[in-house]
């Protein structure tokens, strides 16, 4: 998975800041986290089919509840069954899938968070 054309991808959808892992300590507006959970390749009983599974973890975190779940919802839409390039002349998506949807909040950092775990399924 294209973790760069991944994030140009969000990035000229979504007006919202995004970040590899973690948010920086000094910045306070609304973000996207974003991390690689994990990559398994396919393969089938004729042989190798050069065709991926990947899951992305993608974090919408906000001082308020409702900014944190209206920033997920426009990145689930963005992402939801996706099929194309992330980038002109790119990374192939075939297909997404969401795998999990989860809320937290962080009580030492005063902040929301709802968590989207997606799976991207392409040829590499």
């Amino acid at each position: 998975m294209r973790l760069d054309q991944l994030y140009q991808f969000i990035t000229a959808n979504i007006t919202t800041k995004v970040f590899p892992i973690i948010v920086p300590v000094d910045f306070t507006d609304d973000a996207i986290i974003y991390n690689l959970e994990s990559v398994e390749y396919s393969d089938s009983m004729d042989g190798e089919t050069n065709f991926y599974q990947a899951r992305v973890n993608f974090v919408s975190v906000s001082k308020t509840a409702l900014a944190a779940i209206e920033t997920s919802q426009t990145l689930e839409t963005l992402l939801t069954d996706y099929q194309g390039d992330l980038v002109a002349g790119g990374q192939y998506v075939q297909d997404t899938q969401m795998i999990d949807k989860s809320t937290v909040y962080d009580p030492n950092a005063d902040c929301f968070g709802v968590s989207l775990l997606v799976e991207f399924y392409y040829n590499n």
